[in-house]
Order: C-alpha cells, then structure tokens, then sequence
C-alpha cells in the first residue's frame, strides 16, 4: 500500500467548482476534511438545485487518506460518495459538509442501478456495522447536515 503525504482534492469528473478557492485553501490550512455536496443545474449555475444525497467532493487530508480500507468503490458509483464521510466519521476526522453553491453539477440521466446501490449498501455495512435496510440509510442520511434533519430525519 503506497501511503500519501498530502492532501488530496477528490471530486466526481463531472463536478465544476466555482467561487472563492479560499474555502479550499482554508481548508487545507486547518487539517479539516471537507466534504462538498452538489447543486444541480440545466442552463446555468444561476439556477441551481441543492442535491442533498450527491456528495461528489471532498479534500482529505494524508492522515485521513491512509486509514482507508481497500474495499472495492469507484468515483461516481453508487454508494462512493456515503462511504467517504461514513469512513471519516468512523475515525473522528475533523469535517466540515459544504452545502452553499461552489461545487455545481449539469444536470444528466443516472447512469448506476438499484443492484448497484444494494452492493455498496451490502460492502459498507459489513465494513461499519450499519444496519442495511433502506430505513437504517435513510434516517443516516437525514441526520448529516443538509440532510433534513430534525424530526424529518426518523421520518422516511
């Protein structure tokens, strides 16, 4: 296993990052994991939609980067983008959800299946000890920022 040395910036190819790079800068500053949800849009980057369960980018730091185990997830798959904050939250990593529009995405027909998504269900949950139903997933979700949360985040 080849360890690394520095932070990493990891996004889904299809990701535009528009705004101060400061966020990123700082971010790499403070030794804080970021992990950067994706506004959806059609025409322009003036008109966006918040994708609450598209996580497609995050900046990792080398110590966060080496306790990752090999498990077998592909950027832009489905369920690459829970095991990411699932992970950092299993060791303590310092994280901080970006939510505001800087990380856009244009808009496009899914290209994963449902047997996809219960795969990785399936991987992580042995992995962390998740329960894997769709409710257990769902009320994980729910209850990250940007989620719902509140009393919305037990109800699915």
């Amino acid at each position: 296993m080849h360890l690394v040395s520095g932070p990493i910036l990891l996004l889904n190819s299809d990701i535009e990052i528009h705004g101060s790079q400061s966020l990123l800068v700082d971010a790499v500053n403070s030794g804080e994991c970021l992990v950067g949800l994706r506004h959806n849009y059609d025409a322009s980057i003036f008109e966006t939609n918040l994708e609450r369960w598209g996580i497609d980018a995050f900046l990792l730091h080398a110590d966060a980067i080496n306790t990752f185990p090999d498990m077998e997830f592909a950027i832009g798959q489905t369920m690459w983008d829970w095991w990411v904050p699932i992970h950092l939250e299993s060791i303590n990593a310092a994280m901080q959800w970006i939510g505001e529009p800087f990380f856009f995405h244009k808009s496009h027909p899914l290209h994963w299946k449902d047997e996809s998504l219960s795969i990785g269900r399936e991987m992580i949950s042995e992995r962390y000890g998740i329960e894997n139903s769709r409710r257990a997933w769902e009320q994980w979700r729910r209850k990250r920022p940007y989620g719902l949360g509140g009393a919305d985040a037990n109800a699915i």
